[in-house]
């Protein structure tokens, strides 16, 4: 409520006291119930005086009736001048399609000139309706959240949901999202990290159910959106841990929040699972290094371990313009000893789109880079009359864990392109020149 006072009186004149009537009623004009009078008592009123704050007051209730009242505020209004009076609430309660509005109570508190005689208003001072509206939280998986390979033993991203506040600011104070896919025995320590990078405070568990969250202390202001990133430490693996993979189950999540006046009960859950991760010692990320020869259709590329731990190369998957043969080595030279899919060079190549298992042992040590000799052979497949373009494409890998100390005789994990940051694909391309073959 916003009004001014005028005086066009020969002197000054005194304002001491004002007091305000507040209305809570339906959408239809009827007055509300005393239950949802009593609502009113957790709002305070701040009154301002030509843009200063005089005072703070809260709603006094009577069953259906309700007022507001500034007693210990006075002011004067110099002659020939304004002076302008704004009532704030500092916040509004949740009441669904209520509205509530002020009125100047002018049988309150008093006016007077500097002769000390009384100065009477007339006419009714009444605010502008306001509906109120029930605070709501609307929880989703963030666009931003994706499939990653979490290596042991630091926070890493486990998933971000975002966090939508609805007619009030709301407070996150609790959470508990069950697991989809996973248990305790694969993550540990939680923090909440909000957009710009800061730990969120907060208690916070995992059991074998799911992460629980507790006595936090984040805010999304009114009609605003805030990612948060639920970080987890991976565990180191054991040979008896034979599931790694790790999935939220946020359309089950249960969450608590506050708005500024009363608890938040109207929650909108997410429609789907977070992103899957997989934990692992190793993170594989692959590289198109070069084209080591044109005519006879050799490709390069680099796998670069960024894990904690040693892996073996076990498979490669490639794809390419037309199919083929291909043979596979390590390092950068053609040989028998570096052969990878076959235990002699003479051997027939791999097929191409295949996903190609290693004979040979390969391997990559944590924080170690190789090299990968891709060795094509077309058949005389590409055009025979104009140059072509043949495009390679490494498409996949797989490889196994070093655990207790011996890697594991199974592929423990068979694919990394469905997940971020492994460089998958990379591709290279050729020109191959009219009847010409690849060897």
């Amino acid at each position: 409520m916003k009004y001014q006072f005028t005086n066009s009186k020969v002197n000054a004149v005194r304002v001491s006291g004002e007091k305000f009537n507040v209305a809570l009623t339906t959408s239809t004009g009827a007055n509300e119930s005393s239950t949802n009078y009593a609502v009113l008592q957790n709002v305070t009123v701040d009154m301002y005086v030509n843009g200063v704050n005089r005072g703070s007051q809260a709603i006094k209730v009577s069953g259906t009736t309700a007022s507001v009242e500034f007693s210990g505020v006075d002011f004067d209004i110099e002659k020939s001048s304004k002076v302008t009076v704004e009532l704030k609430a500092q916040e509004l309660p949740q009441l669904s399609s209520s509205i509530i509005r002020a009125t100047r109570d002018n049988t309150a508190g008093s006016i007077t000139d500097s002769n000390s005689d009384a100065v009477t208003i007339s006419q009714t001072l009444v605010g502008t309706k306001i509906t109120l509206t029930t605070a709501s939280l609307l929880v989703s998986v963030a666009t931003k959240d994706g499939k990653d390979i979490l290596t042991t033993g630091s926070a890493q991203e486990l998933a971000v949901l975002t966090f939508n506040a609805k007619n009030d600011d709301v407070r996150l104070t609790d959470l508990f999202i069950p697991f989809a896919t996973g248990s305790e025995s694969l993550i540990s320590d939680i923090t909440l990290v909000d957009g710009a990078g800061n730990t969120i405070p907060a208690t916070t568990s995992v059991s074998n159910s799911g992460i629980t969250v507790s006595d936090a202390s984040y805010t999304i202001a009114r009609n605003t959106r805030a990612d948060v990133t639920i970080k987890a430490v991976a565990r180191a693996l054991s040979s008896t841990v034979t599931a790694r993979q790790v999935q939220l189950d946020t359309t089950a999540l249960t969450v608590k929040a506050e708005g500024t006046v009363d608890a938040v009960s109207a929650f909108t859950l997410p429609a789907a699972d977070t992103a899957t991760d997989l934990i692992s010692g190793g993170k594989l990320v692959v590289a198109t290094k070069a084209v080591k020869s044109t005519t006879l259709g050799q490709f390069l590329y680099t796998v670069t371990n960024n894990g904690v731990s040693d892996v073996n190369l076990t498979s490669v998957k490639l794809s390419g313009t037309t199919a083929g043969k291909v043979k596979l080595y390590k390092n950068e030279t053609v040989s028998d000893d570096n052969r990878l899919d076959a235990t002699t060079a003479a051997a027939t190549g791999s097929t191409l789109g295949s996903t190609n298992t290693l004979v040979r042992s390969f391997e990559i040590a944590a924080g170690q880079t190789v090299t990968i000799l891709v060795d094509l052979d077309l058949d005389a497949q590409m055009s025979a009359t104009e140059e072509t373009t043949y495009n390679l494409t490494f498409a996949d890998l797989g490889y196994a864990e070093f655990i207790d100390g011996v890697f594991s005789s199974s592929e423990d994990v068979s694919s990394i392109s469905q997940f971020r940051l492994t460089g998958i694909p990379s591709d290279s391309s050729i020109k191959v020149a009219p009847t010409s073959t690849l060897q």
